[in-house]
Parts: structure tokens; sequence; C-alpha cells
């Protein structure tokens, strides 16, 4: 039902089935009575907590105030608008009267709401209009890094980063720290990578993320095998030839320095274990007594990334033994 010019005596008749009811205005009941020319929205809510919004509108009276204007848009989440409102009427002056407090005709610095002003006219005709100034969701930015991987002992350059942004206006821009311009890098090695992301409207956002390289080693390998009772001392080993235990191995390095001495096991067996690659040599100490070398006692062996080399072997066999005797004879004489 239109507003007269007598004042606030517009209706307007909701029909539903909520139980809740939460006008603009700030009224709670079903229906609005003794309200002004205006835009009135209602939020209602059912017995099973669903909503839903539906404006009426009091229509204005002839010759009442008519009123207009568009709020500035906010551009960046957390910025303010500007609210110009026009009055036309034939009743000059009017008073303003807005939902915030203020009693002039145009707001500045508004936040993201619903404004709704009263016009009253010289006449007490009396009008309202909702304004509703929205604003963007927050920019947000993060990122995640994925470190680089090894070959051996060299770094590759295949870490990378995953951007996420949320809310804005978009499309979005990138401006990383290594000059990129893509959302995602490819292609990294260890370090801080730092982005500003930028919106359509101009805000703008930064993150970083630091991705730290491994250790990049070369894998380690192994030397050793087993040491043996030669018996028939042919440099094989044979079956049914034992190990012997206890024997002394020393291992060198290309510059002739030591770098472990180890004696075998009770079956005869060794192992220099944690060797990076390069080049060593094999050292077999003294056998057992009434033994002698079947086999070379020294042995150059060149080691690679992550070989095991387990056939560095060494015989010992028997030293042969003799015997001296032959007769004693008695002569008579």
């Amino acid at each position: 039902m239109p507003a007269s010019c007598a004042g606030n005596d517009g209706m307007v008749d909701l029909t539903t089935t909520a139980t809740s009811y939460v006008w603009s205005n700030g009224a709670t009941t079903e229906d609005l009575s003794n309200v002004g020319a205006g835009t009135y929205t209602v939020t209602i809510t059912d017995g099973n907590g669903c909503s839903a919004s539906v404006s009426g509108t009091v229509a204005a009276p002839a010759g009442a105030p008519v009123i207009t204007g568009t709020p500035t848009t906010i551009a960046c989440a957390g910025g303010t608008s500007d609210l110009d409102v026009t009055i036309t009427a034939e009743n000059a002056p009017y008073t303003f009267e807005w939902s915030n407090g203020s009693t002039t005709e145009d707001l500045t610095g508004l936040t993201a709401g619903i404004y709704t002003i009263t016009v009253t006219d010289n006449s007490n005709c009396i009008v309202t209009q909702n304004f509703t100034v929205t604003s963007p969701t927050a920019l947000m930015a993060s990122a995640v890094g994925t470190a680089p991987t090894c070959t051996g002992a060299t770094l590759n350059a295949n870490g990378s980063v995953a951007l996420t942004v949320t809310g804005g206006t978009t499309p979005y821009t990138f401006a990383w720290s290594n000059a990129a311009t893509t959302e995602d890098l490819t292609g990294l090695t260890g370090g801080t990578y730092a982005v500003t992301v930028t919106d359509n409207k101009g805000c703008s956002t930064t993150t970083s993320v630091t991705i730290t390289d491994p250790t990049c080693e070369q894998p380690t390998g192994s030397i050793g095998d087993f040491v043996w009772n030669d018996t028939n001392g042919d440099g094989v080993q044979d079956p049914g030839e034992t190990g012997i235990p206890g024997i002394t191995v020393t291992l060198y390095d290309s510059n002739g320095d030591v770098i472990a001495t180890t004696t075998t096991d009770q079956n005869g067996n060794y192992v220099f274990d944690n060797l990076p690659a390069g080049d060593y040599t094999v050292v077999v100490g003294s056998g057992p007594d009434g033994t002698n070398p079947s086999t070379p006692t020294s042995v150059d062996v060149t080691l690679t990334p992550g070989q095991d080399i387990t056939t560095v072997d060494f015989g010992f066999t028997p030293i042969p033994t003799g015997s001296i005797g032959d007769f004693v004879e008695r002569h008579q004489r």
C-alpha cells in the first residue's frame, strides 16, 4: 500500500509460512505498517532453519521526494565507498536520516553493508530508500614449494612452487622475485621466492616460500669377500676349501694412505663399506703359520658410485713338507 504525504502510513503485506522475520528497517513482524515510501527487504526463516530474502516497495505518492543514487565501487577488500544521493521533489527543504545515524544528504567512507535513507520534505511527506554497498572478498595468496632432487652428487634444477590465489577480482597478474610472471614456478633450486599478486582492480597481496636444497652425495659402495685355505694351491676357491678367520686386511686410498683395517670373521669373510667412488688398494696380511699366499697379496680396485665389489679374495696354501731318513746297518768285524 503506498504511503501518503501525511507521514509513515504505508504498508507491506507478506504472505509466507515462515516463522521468523527480520526487515531492513529492524521490524520483526510478518507485515509492515506505518512505513514511508521506499523499498523494504525481509529475511524469512522457517522451522527447519532455511532462509530466504524478498523485497517489497511502498510506492511514493504524487509529489513525494524521489531518491536516486549509486554507491561508488569498493575496489579492494577493506576499502570504502561514497554515496552521492540526488533528491527530486516539489516541497523543499528536506531532512535526511540514515540508518547509520548520519543526517547529511550524502555519505562517505562506507564499508560494505545496507544503508537506508529516510527523506522528509516540507509537507511531511516521508520516503525511504535502501542502498547496498558491496565489497570483493579479500585477495589472498599462498605458496607451497617442492625441493629439487639429486642425481648422485649433482643437484637437479627441478624444484617448483605451486601458488594458490583466492578472492579479489580476476584475472590476476604475477610478479615474482626471480622475474617470472607465471602463476607457478618450475626449474628451481634452493632459495626464497616472493610474489606480488595483483587483481583486475589493482588490489595486491604478497607471499613467499623458501625452498631448501637437499645435500647431494655420491652413493657409497663396498669392497670385500673372502680369505681361504687354498688346499691344492691352485688360486681358485674349490668346494670344501674353508675360510680363514683372524686374517688382517688393510685398505689404502689412491695416495697410499690407510683408509681402514679389518680382520676376517669366523668364516673368513671381510668387508669395507660406506666407501665413496675412487681408486683403492686392498692388501692382505700374513696367513697362518706354515702357509704361503696362493694369490696376489695386493689388489687394485676402482669403485664406481654405489658399487659393491665382492670379488677381492686371497688364498693361502700349506707349505709343502719333506722328510729325511734312510737305514742304519750294523757291520760285524
